[in-house]
């Protein structure tokens, strides 16, 4: 099964499942130019299960380059990366097409497709897809010279990170999970990036960034500022010709327009649903509600792998605005 990002320059396909023998992405409309391997690998690895509160299955993520990559050179023709999954237990999932899991997509799944093979790992609903969106977007990141910085805020209730690896040894005792919110700014964006209703650039890096698996909500800066301040306190005063402002509520985007500020993404994160802590929850062949215990490796607090993701999307829809 694929999915697909259809933009005004650059098309993306995501194909493949969490336990299929081979996941990957074609990248339509990139342009011809040099790029740096290492910077992808860097997001490779940011994106890797190290963490407390991650999971146990670890994948190779090696690139497998099909077309469009020759050397350290884009060719101007349709990238194609492929990746392996090898460390894949399908047996764990077997039941769920009968007992879905709350909160996951295997009810919908199984109303929309009436597809088994579809359940294990998730398929294409999977975090595991998120390899393939970090990796071309990790090209489009290097296509534009902005600077991408991103940070977690908050993990479930906990705002102060620096006790995260106590948290989540709680949490997954308790076989549970947490959701959490990450902050992007991305910095020397140029004034008139996007257009009006339709065309305005905060829908553009929203439908982007809600194609990450998990996803809750995306904010333009801080959300509260726009519920409790007033239009004298809020409004973003211009300091200069080039659009410089005293603050920055507006999170770079004015009408829907790059304003020349720093572009700030604020992104929600549900909890994981594939929990170990027993649930009541309705059963297909026994047409009851019964006790669900899900097994296998997933992650307590994927949040942790998030941010890079979220940095990679924004760039593909700014990298689609600017081409």
């Amino acid at each position: 099964m694929n999915s697909i990002y259809k933009g005004k320059k650059l098309n993306l396909t995501i194909f493949g499942g969490s336990h299929e023998p081979i996941l990957g992405f074609k990248l339509s409309g990139f342009p011809k130019m040099e790029i740096d391997i290492s910077k992808i690998l860097e997001d490779i690895k940011r994106r890797q299960p190290k963490q407390v509160g991650t999971t146990k299955r670890i994948e190779k993520d090696e690139m497998i380059i099909i077309s469009g990559i020759e050397g350290n050179m884009t060719t101007g023709e349709d990238i194609e990366i492929h990746f392996k999954n090898e460390n894949v237990k399908s047996e764990d999932y077997n039941k769920f097409y009968d007992h879905p899991r709350p909160g996951h997509v295997d009810f919908v799944v199984r109303k929309k497709y009436e597809d088994e093979s579809m359940i294990a790992g998730g398929g294409i609903f999977s975090g595991r897809m998120t390899l393939p969106m970090v990796v071309a977007g990790s090209l489009c990141k290097q296509a534009l010279n902005y600077e991408f910085h991103s940070r977690l805020i908050h993990v479930g209730l906990l705002g102060n990170i620096d006790y995260l690896d106590k948290s989540l040894v709680y949490v997954e005792k308790e076989k549970d999970s947490v959701g959490g919110l990450v902050e992007v700014v991305v910095k020397n964006v140029e004034v008139g990036l996007g257009g009006p209703l339709f065309q305005r650039l905060n829908a553009k890096i929203s439908e982007a960034v809600f194609s990450i698996p998990g996803t809750k909500t995306v904010s333009f800066g801080d959300d509260q500022d726009a519920l409790f301040l007033k239009g004298s306190q809020y409004n973003d005063i211009i300091l200069d010709k080039d659009g410089k402002t005293k603050t920055n509520y507006s999170a770079g985007i004015s009408g829907g327009i790059s304003n020349g500020n720093d572009i700030i993404v604020r992104v929600t994160f549900r909890p994981a649903s594939s929990i170990g802590k027993p649930q009541m929850t309705y059963n297909f062949k026994t047409d009851k509600l019964e006790k669900l215990v899900i097994e296998g490796r997933h992650d307590a607090a994927y949040v942790r792998r998030v941010p890079v993701v979220v940095e990679n999307m924004i760039a593909l829809a700014l990298l689609d605005e600017k081409l």
